[in-house]
């Protein structure tokens, strides 16, 4: 049964399970949640929400405290990504999804 399967490169089956955990989240959420997830974002666009909500004169003071927390996370998931990329190439996973999660989260401070 497993015997003619090649384990010498397991990037392929990396990115297809990873795909199974990207699906398997979208179809937990609402939809209108999960349209806000696979909306195209990356590092600037996160940063840029963080910026913007940090400038929000109507933040309460506990929710600009949890936005400073969020500001190191998208240099982190950045360099994850950039390194998950570089490590199952040429398979091109889904990544979007990732960053819509992250903004989901700051969109809820401050509701």
């Amino acid at each position: 049964m497993f015997s003619n399967r090649d384990y010498s490169d397991t990037s392929a089956f990396t990115v297809e399970r990873y795909k199974d955990i990207v699906g398997a989240i979208l179809d937990a959420l609402p939809q209108s949640d999960r349209t806000t997830i696979t909306e195209s974002r990356d590092f600037q666009t996160i940063q840029q929400e963080i910026h913007r909500k940090r400038l929000d004169p109507a933040l309460s003071p506990n929710d600009k405290k949890l936005i400073n927390q969020f500001q190191p996370l998208p240099g982190t998931l950045n360099d994850f990504v950039r390194f998950f990329e570089q490590n199952v190439q040429p398979h091109k996973p889904p990544m979007e999804p990732l960053w819509g999660l992250i903004y989901l989260n700051l969109k809820v401070i401050s509701l």
